[in-house]
């Protein structure tokens, strides 16, 4: 039953599928169900090919289904359009699929899946990675926390051991330093006394050189008299000779 166009078969039944977004399965049966008001099925054993009135009842027929009529109701509502030759609705454009969107949408689709694959397959690889690092670490804490014990405790042992010697040696030398203090106290007041002896003799000294001084300076007075008598007496002999 055609009322629309003589086109003939144009579509096959995965296409009438893509184009009113329904499964195949779902088109084969509408096709069995209301194939009085479609093109002539083909021979057993051929493929089914669907012209543009088909596409058009079948995507009717895909209105009235969403809408919750059953089988039968929606036998009736075909079969009183095509008595009353009253044109089936062209199919909207929410209902037509562009085949290249759907071929691009689910080329993106696989392609978004194969990312997250690969994504999850890195994410698993990075926790693995993580867990080991985590554990790695926690070694690593247990191990810096054992070094920091026993390094408090050789610390605390090695303090104790040197303010032990600290206090045995500095007993020691106090006491060694107490006789030899007192050894060379004794000493010491020696060395005083005789620098005392040394300096008085050192004051002698100068008091005697003094005196020297003095000495030596009353012979010079004389020696200059006795020069000037000397010159005296050569310029008296001289005048006498002439």
């Amino acid at each position: 039953m055609h009322i629309y166009s003589d086109v003939p078969y144009i579509m096959k039944m995965k296409q009438v599928a893509e184009r009113i977004g329904k499964h195949e399965n779902t088109i084969r049966n509408w096709s069995d169900w209301y194939s009085e008001f479609l093109s002539p099925a083909p021979p057993k054993g051929e493929a089914r090919f669907f012209t543009d009135d088909d596409l058009r009842v079948l995507a009717y027929v895909s209105e009235l289904s969403a809408k919750g009529l059953s089988r039968q109701p929606i036998q009736e509502s075909l079969r009183s359009k095509f008595e009353s030759q009253v044109p089936f609705p062209p199919i909207q454009p929410d209902t037509l699929i562009d085949l290249d969107a759907q071929q691009e949408t689910a080329l993106a689709l696989a392609e978004v899946r194969s990312e997250l694959t690969t994504a999850q397959t890195a994410l698993i690889l990075k926790d693995a990675q993580l867990k080991e690092f985590s554990a790695t670490i926690n070694e690593l804490r247990e191990q810096v926390q054992y070094l920091r014990v026993a390094h408090e405790q050789e610390r605390s042992a090695f303090t104790a051991r040197l303010n032990e010697l600290m206090e045995r040696y500095m007993d020691k030398y106090t006491e060694r330093a107490d006789r030899v203090g007192d050894k060379y106290a004794s000493e010491i007041a020696a060395l005083r006394e005789q620098i005392g002896q040394l300096r008085q003799q050192v004051v002698d000294t100068g008091q005697i050189e003094q005196q020297h001084l003095t000495e030596v300076a009353h012979l010079n007075q004389i020696i200059d008299r006795l020069k000037q008598q000397l010159e005296q007496t050569r310029s008296d002999k001289s005048a006498e000779n002439e």
